[in-house]
């Protein structure tokens, strides 16, 4: 005699149906959780690789105050004990230049790295160099458009003028600002305190030098001669070196760089974390 079959009432096939598809949401929120996991490790990977191959001029983000303010303190912690080791920031303005290559492959067979203050019309002409500088990671700061004394310091504002002009032809080339700036002559006497607020209020930098290097004047081996008597007579500093880009620099940076490899000098970068060396 056969068994009868159990007939399922419609409230249990409701209820398993109902379950079956509970079932496998739970399912698809445990797959998808791990893949969102996985994205995000892989995406994180991604991030810190960038960030290695950065280079050292990244403007500060204005998002993120709380990791600004550490690198911040990581860097000037650095640059405090930097002050009794033999480190040199060469510093190079007024480029880029038709000297500018030949400066570029001498750093590069020192391994020095340099900071060099470009200005806008000069970029525009040697965009090559400033990609080449960018790629070497080298630092890239602002000198301005005009150069003219009586332009640059027209007002309290035509100095941040200047430099966002500037910027504007930088992010044009290497799609990236900069906010070091070094203004032409230097801060001193040309900048009033109106003037430097405008500049800080910015997001600007204003970075000057400890060291003449003189190289404008003598234009040959002598601004050598001359940066090394200042070099070694400062003291409790990381030197700051002013250099321009000629021809007649390039024919003796070897020299210099010959000299400060010996004494066993770490040539850096400046970065955007540093506290600015002032007159």
């Amino acid at each position: 005699m056969e068994e009868k079959q159990e007939k399922k009432s419609p409230k249990s096939k409701v209820l398993i149906y109902g379950t079956s598809i509970f079932f496998v949401f739970l399912t698809g929120i445990f797959i998808l959780n791990i893949l969102a996991e996985k994205t995000e490790g892989s995406m994180r990977k991604q991030v810190g690789t960038l960030q290695e191959k950065k280079i050292y001029h990244e403007p500060l983000p204005k998002d993120n105050a709380l990791i600004n303010e550490q690198k911040k303190t990581a860097a000037r912690k650095l640059q405090a004990e930097e002050k009794h080791k033999k480190v040199v920031y060469l510093t190079f303005d007024d480029g880029p230049s038709a000297a500018s290559s030949s400066i570029l492959a001498q750093l590069k067979k020192y391994n020095a790295k340099a900071t060099f203050f470009y200005l806008e019309p000069n970029m525009e002409t040697y965009s090559n160099i400033v990609i080449q500088a960018h790629k070497e990671g080298h630092s890239i700061g602002l000198h301005g458009v005009t150069h003219n004394v009586k332009k640059v310091y027209a007002t309290t504002t035509s100095v941040v003028e200047e430099m966002d002009t500037t910027n504007e032809e930088l992010e044009k080339i290497i799609d990236q600002k900069s906010m070091l700036i070094r203004t032409p002559y230097g801060s001193k006497p040309y900048m009033n305190e109106k003037s430097i607020k405008n500049v800080e209020k910015a997001g600007y930098l204003i970075w000057d030098w400890d060291i003449d290097s003189r190289d404008w004047y003598y234009q040959d081996k002598r601004y050598v001669k001359d940066t090394i008597k200042q070099l070694n007579s400062l003291k409790d500093r990381t030197p700051v070196i002013l250099m321009h880009e000629r021809q007649a620099t390039a024919k003796q940076l070897s020299q210099l760089l010959d000299y400060l490899d010996k004494q066993g000098y770490e040539f850096k970068a400046i970065n955007e974390y540093m506290e600015p060396v002032h007159f």
